[in-house]
């Protein structure tokens, strides 16, 4: 099975939220639990994880495609994404 990279159509399918789509510095957004969130940049599509409340962002940019999104997000709540978003 070939890995499907990050881009706009598949991470809406995911789940992902498009904010300020009408401007260059946009992101998606996708909550994971109560203390984390994702982010992915709409120029580089570089994932980030957020720490709400806290403002800190750290960069993953060895996560490169949505499968790799997935995996993350199940190591942190023990649930599939599909599982969620559906």
């Amino acid at each position: 099975m070939k890995a499907k990279n990050i881009n706009e159509i598949n991470l809406l399918k995911i789940g992902f939220e498009k904010q300020y789509a009408n401007r260059k510095e946009g992101f998606y957004t996708l909550d994971v639990n109560d203390k984390f969130y994702f982010t992915v940049d709409f120029k580089t599509m570089t994932l980030s994880i957020q720490l709400k409340g806290y403002g800190h962002v750290q960069k993953l940019e060895h996560i490169k495609t949505i499968e790799q999104i997935t995996n993350l997000f199940f190591a942190l709540t023990g649930k599939g994404l599909l599982e969620v978003v559906s």
